[in-house]
Order: structure tokens, then C-alpha cells, then sequence
């Protein structure tokens, strides 16, 4: 299980390459707005994230604005439902 790690939604989300056009800013805003309502529903619940395999076997994380291989941000956000400090 996975939540979503509060300390980093606390940080505001920065692209991850230059917006050199105002399209590209236009979307970059739309799916940052987008992710923070997916966020707000997302906040206190543990959820799984769906997978699916290829024809050739490589298996991929399902979720745009909640995923494990998208930019650093949204690595950053996921944390284990349960876990151990390690000594």
C-alpha cells in the first residue's frame, strides 16, 4: 500500500524542464491543478497502484498524476503505508 507523503505536497510543484512556450506553461498548469485535486481525494487514504504488462513482458504503474516513474516530484510524493526505521 502506498500514501501520499504530506511534506512533500506541501512544496509546490516545478516543472522539470523549461516552459519555453506559453502552450507548454498552459499545460503544465492544467496538470498541476489537476494533480492537486487528485491529491485533496488521495490524502489521507492508503491505495494500491494498478499495473500492466507488455507484449514482451515489462510491466508498467498505471496513474498519471499518482505514479512511481513519472518526474521526481511525484516519485517523491508516494511513501509506503507501512513502514520500518531502519538502525
Amino acid at each position: 500500500q502506498w500514501v501520499l507523503d504530506q511534506h512533500v505536497l506541501a512544496e509546490p510543484e516545478v516543472p522539470s524542464k523549461p516552459l519555453d512556450t506559453a502552450e507548454k506553461h498552459i499545460q503544465f498548469t492544467t496538470m498541476a491543478v489537476a494533480s492537486q485535486f487528485i491529491y485533496k481525494l488521495l490524502k489521507d487514504i492508503p491505495f494500491y497502484l494498478p499495473w500492466q504488462n507488455d507484449s514482451r513482458g515489462r510491466l508498467y504503474s498505471h496513474g498519471y498524476h499518482v505514479n512511481f516513474q513519472a518526474a521526481e516530484y511525484k516519485k517523491a510524493c508516494l511513501s509506503f503505508n507501512r513502514y520500518e526505521v531502519l538502525t
